[in-house]
């Protein structure tokens, strides 16, 4: 049986913006789970999963171990194409107010840049996925939860005043398991713009 790989890449903000991020998910989670978390988390279908605070830019990947190389190779030619690019987090969403999952997230100002390196990596990746976002909204998620419809907002700021960070890598996320429900995304490689 081949092994399998599930990568994930994202850009990362700044490390003041993933502290605040840090901070207002840690409200919900501590009211929610009675502790917090040096990551977000993510709750679906019974299983938890963390990743540090990012904007996802191409989602989940299946690469064969043997193609590991072949897949970052390809993703460090994308990179190699783009500069460093300005991004702005100005407000705060809901995917889904009254539905499961329930999904707050820090709205990412509308971004030609990153808008095309979505596309490039979707085009250039498509054989390990070819899953592509119906509508791309980068943004940076707060709370991932399917266990509750109504969670406690409350808890978190109603509103983000505009944050800004330079962006000047990719970040592939890599997925890995501690027990059988419990999934975390570790920083796999940092690959710098340009």
């Amino acid at each position: 049986m081949m092994r399998t790989v599930r990568f994930v890449i994202v850009v990362q903000p700044s490390k003041a913006i993933k502290n605040e991020a840090l901070k207002t998910a840690n409200l919900y989670t501590r009211k929610c789970y009675g502790k917090i978390s040096k990551h977000i988390r993510y709750t679906s279908n019974g299983e938890i999963m963390f990743a540090p605070p990012h904007v996802t830019v191409r989602g989940g990947s299946n690469v064969k171990a043997k193609a590991v190389q072949e897949f970052v190779g390809k993703v460090k030619k994308i990179a190699r194409k783009y500069k460093k690019f300005r991004l702005t987090f100005n407000g705060t969403r809901s995917f889904s107010k009254n539905k499961r999952p329930f999904v707050y997230y820090w709205r990412v100002k509308p971004n030609k840049t990153l808008n095309s390196l979505e596309k490039s990596l979707y085009s250039e990746l498509k054989n390990w996925s070819s899953y592509r976002f119906p509508s791309y909204t980068p943004h940076l998620t707060i709370v991932y939860d399917d266990r509750s419809r109504n969670p406690l907002l409350s808890h978190a700021p109603g509103f983000l005043p505009k944050r800004q960070c330079i962006i000047s890598a990719l970040t592939i996320l890599k997925k890995n398991a501690w027990r059988s429900r419990i999934k975390y995304y570790k920083e796999y490689l940092r690959i710098p713009l340009g």
